[in-house]
């Protein structure tokens, strides 16, 4: 169930507080963002919005889900797909204005839309915003946080009772693939303690993994045996539509084989987990 309003009222005051010295992601930049000071994000108190629409491409149970954007993120994946809007989030989209947002979640929501998707980069790193919008919405809004979850335990708390739905990538499976691919240090690590924080929270989680070619055993097995063992409750969404997109010289090339696939398939018939998926829909573990 949604915070009230007046509940949500609290936690963007609690936000606000937060921007004067910005510690809501591992980077510690402590800047003061409500005035306009800059970290690693690159962002201030404004958030800005470069893309937004009703998308039938998520996993089966969340759609159609009215899917925002927003420019800015905790890291710097050298594969991601919107490597422009990451690493130069000013110059992308135009000014996220709460009021005129919150309206248009409403009237997506009454057209059909089954859930709210607040993506980015990675949507963290506009916690204000976005809570700011979110109060002037309906409260029977479901809202699902797609993010990889490298943000501080303080960014999670401000969340508490407005998400509906946490829905983490889980990249890396080792700290020399994190930190070579993502441009940060211990991401491996920080996901992991912050997904048992969620789980200590009781909060509803899902994960998604996306399988990158030649990193099936540093990162894939390690993460999918990881979750299996360690996080049985949590649905995972193992994805293999790996593109070789984002930075200019991003070291991934190419795409999955065949053979790529059929291995990370062998592995889930031996884990044979429960309440997985595979590409976004129910994984058969009986098969």
């Amino acid at each position: 169930m949604r915070n009230p309003s007046s509940a949500i009222a609290e936690q963007i005051e609690k936000a606000q507080e937060a921007y004067l010295s910005c510690v809501l992601c591992p980077h510690h930049c402590e800047v003061n963002r409500l005035e306009e000071e800059t970290g690693f994000c690159q962002l201030g108190a404004e958030g800005r919005i470069y893309r937004e629409y009703l998308h039938f491409g998520e996993e089966a149970e969340l759609c159609p889900a009215y899917t925002v954007y927003l420019t800015g993120c905790s890291m710097r994946c050298l594969f991601c797909s919107e490597w422009n809007q990451v690493t130069q989030p000013g110059k992308h989209g135009v000014a996220l204005v709460p009021t005129e947002l919150a309206l248009r979640i409403d009237q997506a929501i009454q057209g059909g839309a089954q859930s709210l998707n607040f993506v980015g980069g990675d949507p963290g790193v506009n916690l204000l915003p976005i809570l700011e919008t979110l109060q002037a919405t309906k409260e029977t809004t479901r809202v699902v946080w797609n993010s990889n979850l490298f943000s501080s335990p303080q960014a999670i708390n401000l969340l508490m009772g407005v998400v509906d739905l946490w829905l983490v990538d889980v990249k890396f499976g080792n700290e020399a693939c994190g930190k070579s691919l993502s441009g940060v240090s211990k991401t491996a690590e920080h996901v992991m303690a912050q997904l048992q924080l969620l789980r200590e929270q009781k909060a509803n989680v899902w994960v998604r993994h996306l399988v990158m070619p030649g990193h099936y055993e540093c990162c894939t097995a390690p993460v999918l045996k990881t979750m299996a063992k360690d996080f049985p409750g949590i649905p995972v969404n193992v994805m293999t539509h790996f593109l070789p997109l984002g930075a200019p010289k991003a070291p991934i090339k190419g795409r999955l084989t065949e053979a790529d696939v059929a291995q990370v398939s062998g592995l889930l018939n031996t884990l044979r987990p429960q309440q997985w998926m595979w590409n976004g829909a129910r994984y058969d573990s009986t098969s």
